[in-house]
């Protein structure tokens, strides 16, 4: 499922640059395993995921190829 929602979010990305008039590409890293969740913040609160899995989509996502 999270495949298939990388494609068309890749495909999306391609149909809004034709109606922009521009070429728009994106880079998605997928990975899975254990992480941890949390909200950040005393008055802005974020939420965030940390630990190995995300440093390796991150990394997945950084040196793949644009589509």
């Amino acid at each position: 499922m999270i495949a298939e929602m990388a494609l068309g979010m890749q495909r999306r990305a391609s149909q809004f640059g034709v109606e922009l008039g521009e070429q728009l590409s994106i880079r998605i890293g997928i990975h899975t395993g254990p992480v941890v969740a949390g909200v950040i913040g005393k008055r802005k609160f974020i939420y965030d995921v940390w630990g190995d899995t995300v440093n390796t989509a991150s990394r997945m996502e950084s040196t793949a190829s644009p589509a």
